[in-house]
This record gives structure tokens, C-alpha cells and sequence, in this order.
């Protein structure tokens, strides 16, 4: 890496302010028309829960020293429930609540770390 610039093995590329493509069979056009790689979610989500991705960075150096870091973060999904919850309950257009019957809907749920 260089400033904004990588290269690697295989290819090269600005990464400031970017995706990096992940090793996946998804792929989808970027904001520029390019084509990004990703890990489609059936290819690891297993319900709703705390998911941990790790990178690792190896650098072999010109003068035989080889350097290598590795990071991982943890993200608690919802996807399950944000895609199942029910939007449709609540209080009319105004924004009152009609009677006492009615219930906010479910509201979303972020992403989050975990």
C-alpha cells in the first residue's frame, strides 16, 4: 500500500474511500458501473445473532522480512426480524393513536456491535 494505492497479487487499486471486494460469488455493480465481489448472505447467516469478521494483512517486504496483523470486529444482525416485523400497526396518518387498542409497530433494529 501505497498512500491510496494497493496492489496485490492477481491486481491493484485505489481503496480510499472504497469497497474492497470480498472473496464471494455475489456481485453487483458499484457507484461507478465497476463490478464488486461480496459473500452473498445464505453463504454464512444461520439466524439472527453476533457475527465476527476477521482481516488479516501480510506484508512481504523486499528485504525478506514478512509482517502480518490481524483485527476482528463482531456485528449483531437482524435481518430476520427487520425483514418479518410488523410495520403496519401504530397510530393513524396523524400520528394520534386511534384507541386503546393500537400498538406501535415493531420498530428496526440497527446493526450494532457486538
Amino acid at each position: 500500500v501505497d498512500g491510496s494505492t494497493a496492489t496485490w497479487s492477481g491486481g491493484g487499486g485505489l481503496v480510499e474511500s472504497g469497497w474492497l471486494d470480498l472473496d464471494g460469488d455475489g456481485q453487483k455493480a458499484g457507484a461507478f458501473g465497476e463490478m464488486q465481489a461480496y459473500i452473498p448472505r445464505g453463504d454464512f447467516y444461520e439466524g439472527d445473532g453476533c457475527y465476527t469478521i476477521e482481516i488479516t494483512v501480510t506484508q512481504d517486504s523486499p528485504y525478506g522480512d514478512t509482517l502480518s496483523n490481524s483485527s476482528s470486529q463482531g456485528y449483531l444482525f437482524w435481518w430476520d426480524y427487520n425483514e418479518n416485523r410488523d410495520t403496519e400497526q401504530g397510530p393513524g396518518p396523524d400520528g394520534v393513536m386511534e384507541t386503546e387498542d393500537d400498538t406501535p409497530g415493531e420498530e428496526y433494529k440497527p446493526t450494532e456491535a457486538c
